[in-house]
């Protein structure tokens, strides 16, 4: 029996002697440096098969992060997440994500003052608190619908951001404390539909501030969430909500001063505040009427004797070029989802590129055709209102597109 025994011991002795050094990951928590295009970067084991980028200093320029890296052991590594403060107070200028990346943690490009606007992949899903404070280099910003938090001041004193655009269908669900705070260029947002609470300070010191959508899912706006100096708040400012004045006067806001300063006093200014607001594109520079521009003469004759009067020309004038330039017998869209279909049916009802759920319906189909087609804008909804004028440039351009091919 013990020779059993021995024989057996040495025979897994000698098979272990035989494999690969590089057969047993290393611990989590363990780091490591790897170098990719000439530049290397610390790494740390989050599991078997997963890093996060570790804590680097002296970075500057192009970075670039993989999305596969390998230990001394030769071991392979999916990068999954940039660690807390992993490039903060370098000099990073601009900046290639994996594909594979899921997170970006606290102060990851804290105070990299001229990082240029990123790309962010979807498939993200956090982006931590302070991630991209005091970064002056971004002026737009592009949150993938994948992100399912974005931490307190992620963006903060982000000087010269003007835009922010979130992903159709993202799902945060609060907009956290200082998140724009000091976005002092920041022109306009429309909040995800998703969100049910504005936190402290998140607009906080946004002079340049004309506009924010706010959806009726909100129920909460906590102090300062709006606030402004008086000698440099936007006169033009506006709150549109898409709700009703009922709705708007249940949701929970803190008119108290902030501990850190500031209130939301601007939200109680006459005009400030409007409801029932139905979101429809501006009449664009270079829209096509085809030479037909005569409802819009009709339109400015109106105007000059009255605002009813221009809203009962802009309807007749849109209605009789409606009634003439779509297919007979239709009706004029008041959605988005109705004017999808309007154009994928008079398309042929082609079969859209991205993958939809076995029972997609024709609305679902078409909405999809018409948003890869950029004949509508990703975030637009099937049940959203449609006004005229974005029917008319959108039948208008999809007219072109099929008379392009």
């Amino acid at each position: 029996m013990k020779k059993r025994l021995i024989s057996l011991l040495l025979a897994v002795c000698m098979a272990a002697s035989v494999l690969p050094v590089g057969a047993f990951a290393a611990a989590a928590g363990e780091t490591f440096a790897y170098e990719y295009e000439g530049q290397t970067l610390n790494y740390k084991v989050t599991s078997d098969s997963t890093v996060e980028v570790a804590k680097n200093t002296g970075i500057t320029g192009t970075l670039k992060i993989p999305e596969t890296v390998y230990d001394g052991d030769e071991n392979q590594y999916t990068v999954t997440a940039i660690g807390q403060d992993a490039f903060a107070g370098n000099n990073v200028i601009e900046v290639e994500f994996p594909a594979t990346l899921k997170t970006i943690g606290t102060s990851a490009f804290l105070n990299n003052n001229s990082l240029k606007d990123v790309e962010f992949p979807e498939g993200l899903t956090t982006i931590g608190n302070y991630a991209f404070g005091s970064v002056w280099g971004m002026t737009k910003l592009k949150i993938p619908a994948s992100v399912t938090r974005i931490g307190g001041g992620a963006f903060q004193w982000c000087g010269n951001v003007t835009s922010i655009e979130f992903g159709a269908g993202i799902q945060l669900s609060e907009l956290e404390s200082g998140l724009f705070d000091h976005c002092r260029k920041l022109q306009k947002v429309v909040v995800p539909e998703s969100v049910k609470k504005i936190n402290i300070a998140v607009f906080r010191d946004c002079p340049a501030l004309e506009e924010v959508i706010l959806p009726t899912g909100v129920t909460e706006i906590d102090s300062a969430a709006f606030a402004v100096d008086s000698q440099s708040a936007n006169d033009a400012f506006k709150l549109h909500y898409t709700g009703s004045e009922e709705q708007w006067n249940s949701i929970a806001i803190d008119w108290a001063v902030c501990q850190s300063g500031g209130d939301n006093s601007i939200l109680q200014k006459e005009g400030v505040v409007d409801y029932n607001y139905a979101p429809a594109d501006d009449l664009p520079d270079d829209v096509d009427f085809d030479g037909d521009a005569s409802w819009m003469g009709s339109v400015a004759a109106a105007a000059a004797i009255g605002t009813g009067a221009a809203i009962v020309a802009y309807q007749f004038g849109t209605t009789v070029y409606l009634d003439y330039v779509l297919p007979e017998g239709a009706d004029i869209p008041v959605t988005y989802g109705q004017l999808a279909k309007l154009m994928w049916q008079n398309a042929g009802s082609p079969e859209p590129e991205t993958a939809l759920a076995p029972d997609a319906d024709e609305v679902q189909k078409a909405m999809a055709w018409a948003v890869e087609n950029e004949l509508i804008d990703a975030h637009r909804k099937a049940n959203f209102l449609v006004s005229r004028v974005s029917v008319i440039r959108a039948w208008n351009k999809a007219q072109k597109l099929a008379a392009a091919k």
